[in-house]
């Protein structure tokens, strides 16, 4: 192919799914001037059996706007941060999750590790999952330390630092998922303008390969899409019928009866697992019923913290403001903390929905106030 005609050619989408690792293989080196392949291999040896491979592509919507101060700027699915040199870019955090989702990604859980104690210091987990083309299903971490303390090397302005301090939680997460995506995907941290306004990021995602042909297959795949297979071919797990007798648990214990012979409790019975001789009523060695267990409750707070709350702290909360609140969080409380929640623009309380963080502070204020005067009038009787 002349170097004129490589230049105006464009990506196709590919008109047939991929079979085999050679026509994979074929396909990648085919589009490797006109797409952005993103592939964590060179190549594969097989694909397995009952499965093919699926191509996605996502195109960056690229275009420039009023930077607000005179000039031009990138705005859409890139941005032009103060590190890219030269003509390029960065993609933005949506469009990497857009990417994500194409390459058929999920996010196990994502977590905050640090210890809260500073609100200015957060560093935050996530887990990723991901099939492969050789259908095998690979977990991959992604961290983010996010120091915003006054002695932290983070080359932030005034304007900058605070807003960061404002949204560190939301930021702290998002440069976890995102490390994690680039990683799993080896895309880059930036790209050429030239390249995203012409090229698509091209992803390959292995799925079932199901025999159409096979009456049974057929009707397991029409079942699964219309969500009726327990109705088609029943539970996984079948569920015994009311009144049916039930086995009672088996409790294993040692020395009891003739030196260190095994003993079990069969249906309210003590039996000798060696003999199968029945030996005396064990009605008294049933386990004792299950015990219902509190659910846990997590402070809403907007702040971030996400602490344990405690039944009753919950029950007056919920009471008094509509949502559940820790300590450090209840503006009527000595624990509260007035930094952390001072540039809070609404508390999030639903019973006091206009209530700010400057709010709370002064709330506090008056409760410590009246806490004062209280213990001011006990000494004075």
């Amino acid at each position: 192919m002349s170097t004129e005609a490589q230049a105006t050619r464009k990506y196709e989408p590919l008109s047939k799914p991929i079979y085999t690792a050679a026509q994979l293989v074929e396909r990648m080196k085919e589009i490797a001037d006109v797409a952005i392949v993103l592939s964590p291999f060179a190549g594969i040896s097989e694909i397995p059996q009952g499965w093919r491979i699926s191509e996605r592509h996502v195109y960056a919507q690229v275009a420039e706007g009023d930077d607000g101060k005179g000039g031009r700027t990138l705005i859409g699915d890139l941005y032009k941060p103060f590190w890219a040199k030269g003509d390029t870019c960065a993609p933005t955090k949506l469009f990497i999750l857009r990417i994500w989702m194409a390459a058929g990604g999920s996010i196990l859980w994502s977590r905050r590790v640090d210890d809260r104690k500073d609100s200015r210091f957060v560093e935050w987990d996530a887990m990723l999952e991901l099939r492969q083309l050789d259908t095998n299903v690979v977990k991959f971490p992604g961290n983010k330390r996010l120091d915003l303390r006054e002695a932290a090397d983070h080359n932030l302005t005034g304007d900058q630092l605070r807003q960061a301090r404002k949204r560190i939680t939301e930021l702290a997460e998002s440069e976890a998922i995102l490390r994690g995506v680039r990683g799993v995907l080896a895309l880059a941290q930036s790209y050429s303008i030239a390249d995203l306004k012409s090229k698509p990021f091209v992803l390959y995602q292995a799925v079932p390969d199901y025999d159409m042909d096979d009456p049974i297959i057929k009707r397991m795949v029409a079942a699964t899409q219309l969500g009726v297979v327990d109705r088609m071919f029943g539970p996984a797990s079948p569920t015994p019928l009311l009144g049916t007798p039930q086995a009672a648990p088996l409790q294993i214990t040692n020395g009891r009866g003739n030196g260190d012979q095994q003993t079990a409790v069969v249906n309210g019975e003590l039996v000798n697992t060696q003999t199968g001789q029945v030996m005396e009523d064990a009605s008294g060695f049933e386990p004792p019923p299950a015990q219902a267990q509190e659910p846990t409750i997590v402070c809403t707070c907007p702040c971030g913290d996400q602490m344990v709350v405690g039944p009753e702290n919950a029950r007056v909360s919920v009471a008094a403001v509509g949502t559940p609140r820790c300590p450090t969080c209840w503006p009527w409380n000595a624990k509260y903390d007035v930094k952390r929640h001072a540039e809070l623009k609404n508390m999030e309380m639903p019973k006091i929905p206009t209530l700010t963080g400057e709010g709370a502070a002064v709330q506090h204020q008056a409760f410590l106030d009246a806490q004062k005067r209280k213990v001011a009038a006990g000494g004075a009787r």
